[in-house]
């Protein structure tokens, strides 16, 4: 039993020390080569610190440069507003606009002394009575030349009296008031100028108070329709507390004329159109002397006004070019004339066959001046109830007139006078309703 054990033993030895000779079998067989990792050399301190600087640079730049230009680059901006201030400008109590108007007394027969009283006697009186701080009206005292005293003797020149040498043809002051002395006159007097910024107020024997008083008083009256007016405007535009309370105490007669006239007012523009047509249904009249009328009573009114706007003129004449169709005058017995119904003006323009917009009213608006002559058999064509009216306004358009004469006197005599005035030229126009 021994020897049976001990050769079981003796081959699990030999097992055991052959099993670790096979790996250098198979080393030694051709064909299989092994190889043995081999580690990279330290790196150096320096390497790594270059490295590190790199990276740091990189995100240095990216945080400290991309980043706040892409944020500016991209953001939008949005600035603060003022509110407050808006709001002020809006309500109209940021600033108050004051729009003054120069009144130049020209006293040529009184003494600097007694000039000088009545012009500050006369502001002071203003300043009580104007209670609208947006056109305030200030009185200042002109220097006229040669001056003299009542017997005509010539005062002592004082350059320090007088405002500046009087220029009759300057534009700058809203009024001219002369005080004319007159012995005979036992009130005051007030006379205009309808071609010029000048008043006449005549006086006799009376005090330099008195006499600056009277001036004041009439000095505001002139220009109280156009103080109203502006505060008008300044009331209905930008909510001006004061313009509305001052409107307030404007007399109603006053106010309603002011927004009827408002209403038939054309808006302001730079450049207007001025077009005078004449229209009738027959071949006759073919001429009218439009130049020499336009001379006479369009030339002071554009020329008064050219400061402000540019006007453009025209006409034309357009023959066979009746009124619209829809329109039917009626007979009257008694005046055995042809009338027009109220009712029927605002459709009195042949809008479809007259040619009333021209190509350059897109500039600008057009102001249109319209005379119909009516045929032979509607001789005289005037409106009903309107007292032989014949002619009508049309709001923010311009105005009809139509002649009650037969078309050959349509065209003026050369003899005849001129108008004094521009606005007589034109009678009084009726507004449709």
């Amino acid at each position: 039993m021994a020897s049976s054990e001990d050769a079981g033993n003796e081959d699990d030895t030999e097992q055991k020390t052959t099993e670790p000779e096979e790996p250098k079998k198979n080393a030694k067989k051709p064909g299989i080569a092994t190889t043995a990792k081999k580690q990279p050399p330290p790196e150096k301190p320096e390497a790594v610190w270059l490295r590190t600087k790199v990276i740091l640079s990189f995100w240095a730049v990216v945080v400290f440069l991309g980043l706040p230009m892409w944020w500016q680059t991209t953001s939008i901006y949005r600035a603060r507003l003022p509110i407050q201030q808006m709001l002020e400008w809006s309500e109209g109590t940021a600033c108050q606009p004051v729009l003054p108007l120069e009144i130049w007394v020209v006293s040529p027969d009184l003494v600097c002394e007694d000039a000088r009283h009545v012009v500050q006697t006369a502001q002071e009186v203003l300043d009580a009575m104007n209670t609208f701080p947006v056109q305030p009206i200030r009185v200042r005292l002109a220097k006229s030349r040669p001056i003299k005293d009542r017997k005509g003797q010539p005062f002592a020149e004082d350059a320090d009296c007088f405002l500046e040498d009087y220029d009759p043809q300057s534009t700058h002051p809203a009024l001219h008031l002369h005080l004319v002395p007159d012995e005979d006159a036992t009130e005051l007097q007030l006379s205009f100028d309808p071609h010029s910024a000048r008043a006449d107020l005549i006086y006799g024997e009376v005090s330099t108070h008195a006499l600056g008083s009277c001036a004041a008083s009439t000095i505001y009256n002139i220009f109280a329709e156009e103080q109203a007016g502006l505060a008008y405007k300044l009331a209905a535009q930008d909510n001006n507390n004061t313009a509305a309370t001052y409107l307030e105490s404007v007399p109603e007669d006053i106010r309603s004329a002011i927004t009827a006239r408002e209403n038939r007012a054309l808006k302001y523009a730079s450049t207007y159109h001025l077009t005078f047509s004449l229209f009738t249904p027959g071949g006759s009249p073919s001429s009218w002397a439009i130049e020499s009328a336009l001379e006479t009573h369009i030339q002071p009114w554009t020329s008064a006004f050219s400061i402000i706007s540019n006007f453009s003129i025209n006409s034309q004449i357009q023959p066979y070019s009746a009124y619209s169709p829809s329109i039917q005058p009626f007979q009257d017995r008694e005046t055995n004339a042809s009338l027009l119904r109220r009712e029927d003006l605002s459709a009195f323009i042949n809008a479809a066959e007259w040619p009333l917009s021209p190509s350059i009213g897109s500039h600008g608006p057009t102001i249109n001046f319209v005379l119909y002559v009516p045929s032979p058999s509607e001789i005289p064509l005037t409106i009903e109830s309107s007292d032989g009216g014949t002619s009508w306004l049309i709001p923010q358009w311009g105005g009809c007139l139509r002649t009650s004469t037969s078309p050959r006197s349509t065209r003026p005599s050369k003899h005849s006078p001129p108008s004094s005035s521009p606005s007589s030229a034109y009678p009084a126009r009726r507004n449709p309703k």
